[in-house]
């Protein structure tokens, strides 16, 4: 009897030390994703990765897949950050962006876009907050990207009836830049909304209600090319009917954002049509696209600020 019950305890603890291993060694390949360029993971397989994640920042999350097709997906994380964690930033947000001006340099792609929303880039002293550098942490632990590929958190409030027109978070200029396109597009909801404030993606069918702490990702690009905007992720931030909406976005590029600002060739005409092109605009219309905004037709050194 002795025999067997150390035969089962001698098993499960063979058991128990193999899952460990497994499990290190997944962190392991997490962390050589974005620690070695040439192991990263492709974009589809951070979102495919980031949907079935149950935890993060060793929290219990919720993560599921909103809208899926052969080349795009919408993954909603709920949890992402806790309330007080979305206290802090809502606190931040209007310190930010209601409090008085402090001195940036503004944005050549951003300058283009005039979202119906109030924002303000997260730079200088509202750079160096506490709760920016955690979300800076989940958001590598999400993407398997490190920090030195996201640019500047974009800080947002939509009051009653504002909105944010249909457009594209992709730049081509920047795929032709050592820092790369944006890969993705990171957003967090920071408070509940009464009613209205979702993002609309027509493309997909996806319209995702704003809830505190809930996060969703997306990507910009093309599965098969960096240098082609993923057409099924123009997207649109529906008007706010009852309450505010605040929150912020990220985005993620696919090289080192503040190093890799330089100019590698410009974009030649054939691709610059593709991406002035944009998506089929009676289609959209006809599935209850509202108007487009100052981003809808993407110059090549266009680019966009909310969501």
């Amino acid at each position: 009897m002795n025999l067997i019950v150390a035969l089962l305890v001698a098993v499960l603890a063979a058991v128990y030390v193999r899952q460990l291993e497994l499990e290190n060694d997944h962190l392991g390949a997490d962390i050589n994703a974005y620690n070695d360029p040439k192991s990263a993971l492709t974009v589809r397989q951070v979102l495919d990765r980031a949907s079935n994640l149950t935890s993060i920042g060793g929290r219990q999350i919720s993560a599921k897949v909103l809208g899926k097709a052969v080349d795009a997906q919408v993954v909603q994380i709920d949890n992402f950050l806790t309330p007080t964690q979305c206290e802090d930033m809502m606190q931040l947000v209007h310190k930010v962006i209601h409090g008085p001006v402090e001195p940036s340099r503004p944005s050549q792609w951003g300058l283009a876009h005039n979202p119906d929303a109030l924002t303000r880039r997260c730079v200088n002293s509202c750079a160096k907050e506490p709760t920016l550098g955690l979300i800076n942490t989940l958001l590598e632990e999400l993407t398997t990207r490190p920090k030195a590929n996201m640019e500047d958190f974009q800080l947002l409030h939509y009051k009653r009836q504002q909105r944010y027109g249909l457009h594209h978070d992709y730049i081509f200029a920047q795929s032709q830049m050592l820092q790369g396109p944006r890969e993705f597009t990171v957003f967090v909801y920071l408070n509940d909304v009464e009613q209205g404030g979702e993002t609309h993606f027509p493309s997909l069918g996806v319209k995702v209600h704003p809830k505190q702490g809930r996060a969703i990702i997306w990507p910009n690009v093309d599965y098969h090319s960096s240098e082609r905007l993923n057409q099924r992720t123009y997207h649109e931030a529906m008007p706010v009917l009852k309450g505010d909406k605040l929150g912020v976005a990220q985005w993620i590029h696919s090289g080192d954002y503040a190093a890799g600002a330089v100019q590698v060739q410009e974009p030649q005409p054939r691709q610059q049509a593709q991406i002035e092109r944009g998506p089929d605009v009676g289609d959209l219309k006809a599935k209850g696209v509202g108007r487009p905004s100052g981003g809808y037709r993407h110059q090549w050194w266009r680019g966009t600020m909310g969501l």
